[in-house]
């Protein structure tokens, strides 16, 4: 402890020994010059901060540089200008004076232990950490400017002992010193300018703009780089603008630069060698979609055939504003003038590549493949000639470029024109040279010879000169061209050489040579002929000597038109000739026109036939059909045709003066053709059947004039009418009016006819000259309806009339029957008031006629209703018509019964006949069932069903006909398409699946049937069944009619015709199911079903009126509760829960 003691005592008597020797400098006030003078201070207390950190014993200074990082760890801080060493308790003031250029600067200060730091010469501190703690250091950032004095402060207390002073600076931007960058550039390019030289700033951004320094500053550009693609020659300015704090804008640099125009148009052609226009740079497509629309950047040149092969590097030329290696594209035009040739081309490329020899309009698909690929290429062939305008388009994507074009070419000759030599040859004359004309024969050409119209076929071997000596046996045709190059050929030329075997007249006939006086022969027609015919002739004479006459045809065929008509006998040749050879006469034909013939003395002086004209000069009565080609009836004789007979005359009718020709009832007069003219008055004579003065029949007049009043002049005058097809109604005619031909009237009973007189037979007289010819009668508009008639002394085929006039008409006519009022005097009357006749139209159309009375036999279904129409009108009759649009229908000779091969009465003139008889063409396919409804008091409607050529399942008004509705009391009818149809024609072939449905109309209640009135076609042999679906009955209507009870009323939904009996029911209701029993008990009506749930029941009245329903039941058994009925028979349907439908008859 003592020597411890006194070694303290000997250790600071050193001290103080040491101290007392040295001398302390600095002034404590001076600041190094950008370094640090660092003043230090020892024993400084302990405290934290020390407080007398600055004012305790000052021992002098130390010297740093301007960065410094003072680490003295635990050692002691010492130096040349301090007296003694620190390690603990001191202080350092450190002084810098420094001229900072302006800037922004980043200070970092650090110690161990407290710090601060002053730019102010110590009166603030931008920097404070001043307390006692392990290293840390401090960052803060200040804008300076000139002179600046810094006073660095620390104190170490105790431990490791650190100083450091760092700064970086961010000085204000100074002015660039010039702008780099292409300053010499092609029109449409672009170059990037770059500010350089000067220091920047790290907030600096610059400002570009054009001409004068601070003028046309350009928006948006605010970094040191800038592209820009001046139109004309610009000067480009730029300068830097700092923030704050340094808020500086620097002076600028300014460039130049100059735009040249590009070279080349894009539109030049080379001649006879390439330009090629370039552009750059391209997208990255493959191919590239902006081949052609980038930057046009010049133009480089090609000869003619060249190979550009770039391989990796770049295209460039003096007329190139730039080079590109890839990512390019050319387009090479080329225009030449060719010779006539074909042109082998070869193009090839790395990558894509397409030639054109239109302009560029289109591309040639053999020599293009416009996609990026290595190199190849590709060849073809075009023929072209004159002035070509070649295209070459090609692009670079990357890697080697290559683009090459050559051609090799086969030049062609000019093809010949024509071929000299004979055209005719006749047969054994001799041959003739062919010669090819026209054209140029190019070398190593050759000509070719072939047969036939086809060039190129038929080749002969051998012939390669323009000229062939020919012998041909039969007509030839030659043909020549020229071959190219042994592969190429030139169009060709033909000739026909015509080669007559010798001219063969041939022979003429005709289907009549003998024929009616003043008309036209039938056509004459050659045969057998070898040679044209130049014209026909006719003569007086078959040796051609008298009249010989020329015919201006040169057709096979001599036509009537030409020959006209003629009145005596002729005699025609054709002349002939063969080519070139000796033209020939055929043997001539002659058409006989007969001499008249003369009926006189009660004979005949020949005998009569179609070609003869004839004179009745004695009173004559036909008994059988006489058939001439005119007839007169001279010196004041008569002409009597009878009943059912016919005068069937070709052209004209002459009634001399004084002389009569008579038609009674059912008799014709038929006229074959339409452009004659009769002369002289006919009495026509046309009866009803019995009728009474109520009556009204419908007429039409077969002569003119006639009046209505001639007609029937008994009867009152008011009771005369037509029917306005305009206003589409009834209009009384004054019964002085002249009929009008086609037009129908409908005219009442004579007065004098009066009940309860027996009914009588009306004869309705008409004379006047018989119509002929073509007639027309206007016809209303759509929808109404026309009265027409029968214009001639002759049955109408209304087949042909309802034909030839389609386009107006609906296909349906309508011939009104009533003869008789309500009354007691039917085949079966009944009682009182319930005594019915039928007042009813009878329709036809193409499916056939409906009736309006039964059958003689109404139980025989094959028996024939003599009251259907069948569909010959009646000299006489009026008949309804419906219009399709407003119009002139047409009557014409075509039309007549007895002329042009229509067959056919003049005897159903509506009334009825009882002996007409049903007669229909066999030239289509009819199926045809008649149906009828009636009752037993004589209430009748008939329908047809028919299954006929040409008809259809839809609605079409040559087949199917709407119900006129004419009877008073019921009307029958099949539906379709909601069309109530008296006549319904369907399509063929039938089919056993048809189902039609039938309604019906009445105005009386009661009993009724249906049954089968005729059939035929397939009809004769399939079964036809009624479905009643009130009832639930399916009956056969083949077997017997259907008896069925009806009240008043419309009824289109209960009864469908069917073909077949997959639901057949009977008619005596006998239950389906054995497990089901229906019975009375008491007054009411009990149900007992064993398996099946009742679902629903009904009961009807035999009338099928519906007197009690019942529905959701779902019960084995049920009973009525409140059916108030007895004394009659019901009909109770009952429906199972499976749909089972149980019909059965109940008596109560």
């Amino acid at each position: 402890m003592h020597k411890q003691l006194l070694l303290l005592f000997f250790f600071c008597l050193f001290i103080e020994s040491s101290n007392a020797q040295c001398t302390i400098t600095g002034n404590q006030t001076s600041y190094g010059a950008s370094a640090w003078i660092g003043y230090v201070y020892a024993n400084t207390n302990g405290g934290n901060p020390p407080s007398n950190a600055f004012t305790t014993t000052y021992q002098g200074f130390v010297n740093q540089p301007e960065i410094f990082d003072q680490n003295l760890g635990s050692g002691s801080i010492s130096g040349t200008n301090l007296c003694g060493t620190y390690a603990n308790n001191f202080a350092v003031r450190y002084k810098m004076n420094k001229t900072m250029p302006a800037g922004t600067y980043n200070f970092t200060v650090g110690g161990d232990d407290g710090y601060r730091l002053s730019i102010d010469g110590g009166t603030t501190y931008i920097i404070n950490n001043w307390n006692d703690h392990g290293y840390v250091s401090s960052t803060t950032s200040v804008y300076l400017s000139g002179n600046t004095n810094f006073v660095l402060e620390y104190f170490e207390t105790g431990g490791d002992s650190r100083v450091s002073f760092n700064y970086t600076v961010d000085p204000c931007s100074t002015a660039p010193t010039s702008i780099t960058g292409n300053n010499n550039i092609c029109n449409g390019f672009a170059t990037t300018l770059t500010a350089t030289g000067g220091s920047a700033n790290s907030s600096t951004t610059y400002q570009w703009g054009t001409g004068t320094v601070g003028s046309n500053i350009i928006a948006g550009q605010t970094a040191s780089s800038i592209t820009v693609t001046p139109a004309t020659s610009t000067t480009y300015w730029v300068r830097r603008i700092d923030s704050s704090p340094c808020n500086v804008t620097t002076g600028a640099a300014s460039q130049l630069v100059t735009v040249n125009p590009n070279p080349g148009d894009q539109t030049s052609y080379g001649s006879n060698s390439w330009i090629g226009y370039v552009y750059a740079p391209t997208n990255t497509g493959n191919p590239p979609s902006n081949a052609f629309t980038t930057n046009y950047i010049g133009y480089i040149t090609q000869s003619e055939m060249f190979n550009l092969d770039l391989v990796n590097g770049s295209i460039s030329g003096p007329n190139l504003c730039s080079s590109y290696a890839d990512y390019f594209a050319i387009r090479f035009k080329m225009q030449e003038n060719l010779d006539a040739g074909y042109y082998t081309f070869t193009v090839g490329g790395d990558d894509g590549y397409r030639l054109s020899v239109d302009g560029g309009a289109t591309f040639l698909t053999n020599l293009s493949d416009w996609t990026g690929h290595a190199y190849q290429s590709k060849t073809a062939t075009v023929y072209l000639s004159g002035n070509t305008n070649f295209v070459l388009e090609y692009f670079e994507s990357g890697g080697q470029s290559r683009v090459s074009f050559n051609y090799t070419v086969c030049k062609t000759s000019t093809a010949p024109t024509s071929i000299s030599g004979a055209s005719t040859l006749c047969t054994g004359e001799g041959g003739t040279t062919l010669i090819a004309t026209g054209g140029i024969l190019a070398s190593n050409s050759v000509y070719q010879w072939g047969t036939g119209s086809t060039i190129g076929s038929n080749i002969i071997t051998g012939q390669t000169t323009p000229d062939y000596v020919i012998n041909p046996t039969v007509t030839t045709t030659y043909w020549t061209r020229i071959i190219d190059c042994s592969t190429y050929t030139t169009s060709g030329v033909t000739k026909t050489i015509t080669v007559n075997t010798g001219t063969t007249a041939g022979t003429l006939s005709s289907t009549a040579t003998t024929i009616c006086k003043n008309t036209s022969p039938n056509p004459i027609t050659i045969a057998g002929n070898v040679g044209s015919i130049t014209k026909w002739q006719y003569a007086n004479d078959n040796a051609f000597t008298s009249g010989v006459t020329d015919i201006a045809s040169t057709a096979t065929t001599l036509t009537s038109a030409l020959m006209g008509n003629i009145s005596t006998t002729r005699y025609y040749r054709a002349v002939v000739q063969s080519g070139s050879c000796p033209i020939k006469n055929t043997v001539p034909i002659s058409i006989t026109v007969p001499a008249s013939l003369t009926y006189s003395n009660g004979a005949w002086n020949g005998t009569p036939d179609a070609t003869t004209s004839v004179v009745i000069s004695d009173n004559l009565i036909l008994t059988n059909d006489l058939s001439v080609c005119s007839c007169q009836i001279s010196n004041g004789y008569t002409l009597t045709v009878e009943s059912d007979k016919n005068l069937i005359i070709q052209t004209t009718l002459t009634v001399d003066t004084n002389s009569n020709l008579i038609v009674k009832n059912n008799g014709s007069i038929v006229q074959a053709k339409d452009n004659y003219t009769n002369s002289g008055n006919i009495t026509y004579i046309r009866s009803t059947t019995p009728i009474d003065k109520f009556d009204y029949t419908y007429w039409s007049t077969p002569v003119s004039p006639q009046t209505l009043y001639n007609l029937s002049p008994n009867t009152s005058g008011d009771k005369f009418y037509s029917f306005n097809e305009t206003i589409d109604d009834w209009k009384q005619e004054d019964n002085s009016i002249t009929m009008v031909k086609g037009k129908g009237y409908t005219i009442r009973g004579p007065q004098d006819y009066v009940s309860p007189k027996p009914l009588s037979v009306f004869d309705g007289t008409f004379k006047g000259a018989p119509n002929n010819g073509i007639i027309t009668i206007g016809i209303g508009k759509a929808g109404n309806s026309n009265l027409l008639g029968n214009p001639y002394p002759s049955a109408l085929d209304a087949s042909s009339f309802l034909t030839a006039n389609s386009s107006l008409l609906e296909g349906t006519i309508y011939l009104w029957t009533h003869n008789t009022d309500i009354a007691l005097n039917t085949p079966n009357p009944g009682s009182g008031t319930y005594a019915y006749s039928s007042d009813d139209y009878a329709s036809y159309n193409l499916t056939g006629g409906v009736g309006t009375a039964k059958a003689i036999s109404s139980t025989n279904s094959g028996a024939v209703n003599a009251n259907i129409p069948t569909g010959k009108i009646a000299s006489g009759q009026a008949f309804f018509t419906t219009s399709k649009a407003i119009g002139t229908a047409t009557f014409n000779n075509t039309m007549r019964v007895g002329a042009n091969g229509i067959t056919g009465t003049n005897n159903q003139f509506f009334k009825f006949s009882s002996n007409s008889k049903t007669t229909e063409s066999k030239t289509i396919e009819k199926n045809r069932l008649w149906l009828d409804l009636y009752n037993d008091q004589g209430a009748f409607k008939q329908t047809l069903i028919g299954y006929i050529t040409d008809a259809t399942d839809d609605y079409d008004d040559s087949f199917d006909g709407e119900s006129f509705d004419g009877n008073e009391f019921v009307d029958f009818y099949s539906i379709n398409e909601d069309k109530i149809l008296t006549i319904q024609g369907r399509a063929l072939p039938f089919k056993d699946t048809d189902i039609v449905p039938i309604g019906y109309t009445t105005v009386i209640d009661g009993n009724f049937s249906i049954g089968i009135d005729q059939v035929d076609g397939d009809f004769t042999t399939q079964v036809v069944y009624l479905e009643d679906k009130l009832l639930d009955i399916t009956h056969n209507l083949t077997e017997k009619p259907y008896d069925f009870t009806t009240e008043k009323g419309v009824f289109n939904d209960r009864f469908e015709i069917k073909y077949t009996n997959k639901t057949l029911g009977t008619d005596t209701f006998t239950p389906s199911n054995s497990n089901f029993a229906v019975y009375k008990k008491g007054k009411q009506i009990k149900l007992d079903s064993q398996t099946k749930l009742i679902q629903s029941v009904q009961i009807f009245n035999i009338s099928g009126k519906l007197i009690y329903s019942q529905k959701e039941i779902n019960n084995l058994k049920f009973s009525t509760t409140d059916l108030s009925i007895n004394n009659q028979v019901v009909i109770v349907k009952t429906t199972l829960e499976d749909k089972e439908i149980i019909t059965t008859k109940v008596i109560l």
